[in-house]
This record gives C-alpha cells, structure tokens and sequence, in this order.
C-alpha cells in the first residue's frame, strides 16, 4: 500500500522566477507539474483543461466513488490514504471548479500562466507522458492529443489508492505542457517561425503579468461582493508579492476591519501610512473612533446580542403571563 508522497516530475528550465498563480498549495501531495506553480484543481478531477461542466462533474463523481472508505473495507491504511485524498485534494477542486464565479476567477489565472510561460522562455522538459502534446505544430493538433491523453489517466486514476498521487501528478505534467504548448502555438511570432523554419523566441510582445496587482484586483472585487475573508486572502498573497505599496495594506485594513477585527485592521493602515503617509484610505479609517469604525464595519454582534436578550426577557414574561391567567 502506497503512502502520500511528494511528487518528483517534470522540470523547467528558465533564467527567470515564475510567481505562484493561486494562493493555495497542494503540498506535500502534489508538487510536479502545473501544481508546482499553485493548485491544479483539473488533474484532480482527471478533467481536461476548459473542460464541460459535465466532465467537472463525472470527474468528481468517479473520484468520490473511487476513494469511497467502503471500498477499503478491513484495510484501516487504504481508508486512511483515500479519506485523505478526497478531503484534502478533490473536495477543494470541485468547491472550485463546481462553481461558476470561482471557476471563472481561476479559469483566468491559469491563462494568464500560459502567457506568462511564453514570456518568461520556459522549457519543458520532455517526459513520456507529455513528449507527444510537445511535438504538436498545430492548435487543433494539441487539443486532440492532449485530450486523449487526459482521458486515458483519468478513468484509471483512482483505482489503486497507491498510483493516485502518481497518476494525478502525471495528469498535472499534461496540464502544465498543455498551456505552455498552446500559448505557443497561440502566439504569432511562433506561428511565423515555424512557416519560416526559424526558432522560436520568447516574444517580445507576450504580455508580462503583474501577479501582486491581478492578487490586489481580486482582493477589490472580493471586498466590493462583501466576501471579506476571500478578500483577505487575496491581498495578504499581494503583499506576500509585492511589499512596498501603501494602497495593498489600506485594502487589507478596510477587509479585517469588515470582518470586525479592529486591532489587527489598525495594524496594517499604520503600515499603509509608513510607506505613503499620504495614504488616503488608511488615514480615512485611522481617524474614525473606535465605535464609529465598527459601525461602518457592519459589527453588529453587541446590538444583535442586546436585541436576542430583549427578546428572551419578552418571551419569559409573556410565559409567566399567561400561566398566571390560565383559568382555575
């Protein structure tokens, strides 16, 4: 019976430092492969890259059914290894790639992952599993083979609790030569190149992506939708990023502060300020009292609290009321 393992997979050479596209790890179960670079919710799901909602869908189902506890009946390590599995890799996949908002915002992510791949000059090395998708010359090529290589990973899987991880870690190798293969074959230059018989460069206009600010956005858009603790998320992974702005920090106090955690929102628009004293959101909120702050802040746990005891004192009264009419 195999163990959960780190993966050792494929590789990349580059001159340049590739930023992580999600704020969630998948280590130490998964570390080779698109995974390396942040979760890959698709290996998991044994689901294609851009794949239907229903293949999202059988794919969980299969897994679940799969890494089932009853299918280990009388083996207490297969249940262990296979609870472990899909609490911590397949259950988070599909709370993403189950949803359409969420599925959306990650969808974007590993876009822009492919972009920055062409930009950056990575190379992959080849493998067994992905040599094929890396001697693709045509988009429509590279669909067809990457697609049948997913599927036939996939319906295997999960079915020896002890090749999962090695399987998925396989399927994660496809997924990350799948972006860099189509980000190539997507970009003009590459497409010039191989009509001319020239090598390929790393293009020059491939747009460079600024992962603390796509992180900050997201952090914006979270705040705005009142989803504080994704926010928060969001705009610490900013600042993990890119520490020296003022506005990351006056963000990242507005968001606790959101989530009535005053002393640990004044904390971060004291840092806001130390960069840019002229921060005005962070100088907005420092200047409020205290109460006032947590009233724009929508803490209203003490009035709700008041308000539940009022009500039971109502209750009880009215109780005793009505015991004291009853007729005799």
């Amino acid at each position: 019976m195999g163990i959960l393992r780190p993966m050792n997979g494929l590789s990349l050479t580059t001159g340049k430092t590739v930023e992580r596209f999600t704020e969630e790890t998948q280590a130490p179960y998964l570390t080779a492969g698109l995974a390396q670079y942040g979760a890959d919710y698709y290996a998991v799901l044994g689901a294609p890259i851009g794949g239907s909602s229903d293949q999202i869908r059988q794919g969980y189902h299969r897994a679940a059914k799969l890494l089932h506890p009853d299918r280990y009946t009388g083996d207490e390590q297969g249940q262990r290894v296979a609870t472990k599995l899909y609490t911590n890799l397949v259950t988070p996949a599909y709370d993403i790639l189950g949803r359409g908002q969420r599925r959306q915002e990650y969808d974007m992510m590993v876009r822009l992952l492919g972009a920055k791949f062409v930009s950056s000059g990575l190379v992959v090395a080849p493998q067994a599993a992905t040599r094929a998708l890396l001697s693709c010359k045509t988009l429509t090529s590279l669909q067809e083979a990457y697609i049948g290589a997913v599927g036939q990973l996939a319906c295997r899987q999960y079915e020896e609790i002890s090749q999962g991880l090695a399987r998925t870690g396989e399927l994660s190798e496809l997924n990350l030569a799948y972006l860099l293969s189509n980000a190539k074959l997507s970009d003009p230059a590459h497409q010039d190149s191989l009509s001319s018989g020239r090598i390929a460069q790393p293009s020059s206009v491939a747009p460079s992506v600024n992962w603390s600010e796509r992180h900050f956005e997201r952090g914006q858009d979270f705040l705005k939708r009142k989803q504080y603790r994704e926010a928060v998320q969001s705009l610490r992974e900013a600042i993990r990023l890119e520490s020296g702005r003022a506005d990351f920090y006056a963000h990242l106090g507005v968001a606790l502060m959101r989530q009535g955690l005053p002393g640990m929102a004044k904390a971060e628009f004291q840092k806001a300020l130390a960069l840019d004293p002229a921060q005005a959101l962070a100088r907005q909120w420092l200047q409020m009292d205290t109460p006032k702050a947590r009233a724009m802040a929508g803490a209203t746990t003490g009035k709700t609290s008041t308000q539940s005891a009022s009500q039971a004192k109502q209750n009880l009264f009215a109780k005793f009321w009505s015991s004291l009419n009853k007729p005799i």
